[in-house]
């Protein structure tokens, strides 16, 4: 839709970097732009479209290391919350094990949950409590699984 309605003017080019390119081509390779938008989808290699953005210097319409932020359900929960934004009644356990780099960042470290206790028909974090059953979902907001 966004770039569909850029079309409409004859002030802009719009320039789709199709899969084979940013897939398999080096960045090198790759069209200059002046602007980039970017959208994060599955197989989507954001480090290499970083690394495009640090060598062409485009105007970045989109804040690429923020992109990372949305593959991580734990940033994206505290972010919602810090803009007091409505969330699902949760907790946050640190169950992940090491991400391979330039897949999701580690974030572990800042999401350690020592207070965890679980209990045949609870878990509690810190005080606050939530019932089983429940879901629980991975940190890795690419993964659809559910425990």
């Amino acid at each position: 839709e966004i770039l569909n309605r850029l079309g409409d003017f004859p002030e802009f080019e719009i320039i789709t970097f199709g899969d084979d390119c940013i897939l398999k081509q080096p960045i090198e390779q790759w069209p200059k732009v002046d602007a980039l938008i970017s959208f994060f989808s599955d197989r989507f290699p954001l480090a290499k479209v970083q690394e495009y953005a640090e060598l062409r210097k485009p105007f970045v319409v989109n804040d690429l290391e923020k992109q990372w932020d949305l593959l991580d359900r734990r940033v994206v929960y505290r972010t919602l919350a810090e803009n007091d934004i409505p969330v699902p009644n949760h907790i946050v356990v640190n169950r992940n094990d090491h991400v391979d780099p330039g897949t999701m960042p580690d974030w572990s470290r800042r999401f350690e949950s020592p207070g965890f206790e679980e209990h045949e028909d609870y878990v509690e974090l810190d005080g606050k409590r939530i019932d089983k059953p429940f879901v629980e979902k991975p940190a890795d907001a690419e993964n659809h699984n559910i425990c």
